[in-house]
């Protein structure tokens, strides 16, 4: 009676509305179908529930904060890989419920969570996505399946909107840095109507760029285009940088603490970018914007390069571990930037980040943070762009750009002799009188030295100074006029 009674349940439920009202109700049903006697009255009613559940989009099952993921396959051994588990392959082993081909593995979750996972067969061997679950979201590696808890939202500007004009995103541009000693290629996001000779206009300076510009990734040309179409954002530009060299992957030498990087893209790339295109070229409108390595590497920019970039856009950042980014934050006098900063709790990047928001709050950076119950993927960080971006360039705001018409009062200029272990000279040229500053800082962002500067009127001048009581390496030499950050270069002491 118990059986014909559930399929007479199940074949009466209307295909819109759902089979189960509780999680309870969904596992006691399935407990009393794996427990039938009878083979074909067992395989009849869990094939009808399968198909219910699949109809439904119920595969995985979800009600409230409760997860059931469901294998329906003949496996030797069934795993479930995801956000939640650090992509273990054998931490989450399912259940093979009974005599039946049905596997399970049960969670809870937060009612808005949205997570990546694959199932793991054959002792690990295989992964695959979940054959039963529509929804995949694309990774580094490919694409995985998608679990959305009950009460998570989508972001509405990752897909495009159809009779939306779209920006432009032109061809590989390469530029041979001198800082980096290599050839590095990017691309530019221009916004729609650019053509039509839009200028002034911020620029947003992208790590990890290909995959921000993939839109089955980061998504972000389309978010731009979704933003400026819903006049929630000024146009802005996006600079797309790509870390591959040839066929090697540079990230991990780029993002780390690296002050040769930090000069390519200040020094060489931006010129470049405000040279070509109609740019607001001012460190207002200016952000820097990475995730994981490279929102560790926006967080040095913030420290070591705020003359160029004045807003820092951080997502995922991998901050643990390295207390140095920490100390140029809390050791350090507050640099006059604005800062935004995601990342998921679910087994993402929480305690570092945590960590250097306190350092940031009690420092008194201008900082907004947003956290989402989400692990380390691109299925959170493609929705929390559009949060960094209209945090800093948000339609309808003034935007001061005053300071790009105020005459700079001097311009850096050599460091001889570089590399030094003695006394080196630095010139500058002054446009006008004023007061000028050189201020001397380590790749940590540690400040080492402030220098007076010599005359000041108009003309050509010289600052003499002895590094040799300096520890061999990088340092940053940078000069201000009545404040202002000019140029910054780079010396090696040995």
């Amino acid at each position: 009676m118990r059986f014909l009674f559930l399929c007479l349940l199940l074949a009466a439920a209307p295909a819109a509305a759902q089979t189960f009202d509780t999680y309870g109700s969904f596992r006691d049903s399935l407990g009393v179908i794996v427990n039938l006697a009878d083979a074909g009255a067992r395989d009849t009613a869990l094939r009808s529930l399968w198909n219910r559940l699949k109809a439904e989009g119920q595969v995985p099952f979800r009600h409230r904060d409760s997860v059931a993921f469901l294998h329906f396959e003949q496996e030797t051994d069934v795993s479930i890989a995801g956000d939640f588990n650090r992509w273990s392959s054998n931490a989450w082993p399912a259940a093979r419920m009974g005599d039946t081909w049905m596997w399970i593995r049960e969670a809870t979750f937060p009612t808005d969570a949205r997570l990546d996972y694959k199932f793991v067969t054959n002792g690990g061997m295989t992964w695959s996505l979940d054959p039963a679950n529509p929804r995949s979201q694309w990774g580094g590696f490919g694409p995985n399946s998608e679990l959305r808890m009950p009460d998570y939202q989508p972001s509405r500007f990752v897909e495009r909107v159809a009779g939306r004009a779209n920006g432009s995103y032109s061809q590989n541009r390469a530029i041979a840095s001198s800082a980096l000693g290599y050839t590095v290629n990017y691309r530019v996001y221009t916004p729609p109507g650019y053509e039509a000779g839009l200028s002034n206009l911020p620029v947003v300076y992208v790590t990890d760029g290909h995959e921000y510009a993939d839109d089955r990734l980061g998504s972000m040309r389309i978010v731009l285009d979704n933003l400026i179409g819903e006049s929630l954002i000024v146009p802005t530009i996006a600079v797309f940088i790509d870390p591959r060299v040839g066929s090697d992957n540079r990230r991990g030498a780029q993002y780390i603490q690296n002050p040769d990087f930090a000069s390519f893209v200040a020094d060489e790339l931006v010129p470049e970018v405000d040279a070509t295109f109609r740019t607001w070229s001012h460190r207002d409108g200016r952000a820097i914007l990475g995730t994981s390595l490279g929102g560790l590497n926006s967080a040095y920019f913030g420290a070591v390069r705020p003359e160029t970039f004045r807003n820092i856009a951080i997502q995922s950042p991998s901050f643990s571990g390295r207390s140095w980014i920490f100390d140029l934050y809390r050791d350090e006098p507050v640099r006059d930037t604005r800062i935004h900063m995601t990342w998921g709790t679910i087994n993402d990047v929480g305690p570092g980040a945590e960590q250097m928001a306190s350092v940031m709050e009690s420092k008194g950076y201008e900082l907004a943070t947003v956290t989402v119950n989400e692990g380390h993927s691109w299925g959170a960080w493609r929705a929390l762009v559009d949060d960094a971006v209209v945090h800093f360039f948000p339609h309808g705001a003034t935007l001061d750009r005053s300071a790009d018409e105020a005459p700079k009062q001097a311009h850096l200029g050599a460091i001889y002799p570089n590399p030094s272990n003695g006394r080196v000279t630095i010139t500058y040229v002054a446009d006008r009188g004023g007061t000028i500053s050189v201020d001397v800082h380590d790749v940590l962002g540690r400040k080492v030295e402030s220098l007076s500067g010599g005359p000041t009127g108009p003309g050509e001048h010289q600052i003499s100074w002895d590094v040799g009581h300096l520890a061999p390496g990088v340092y940053l030499v940078s000069m201000r006029a009545a404040g202002q950050p000019v140029r910054t270069r780079r010396l090696t002491v040995y």
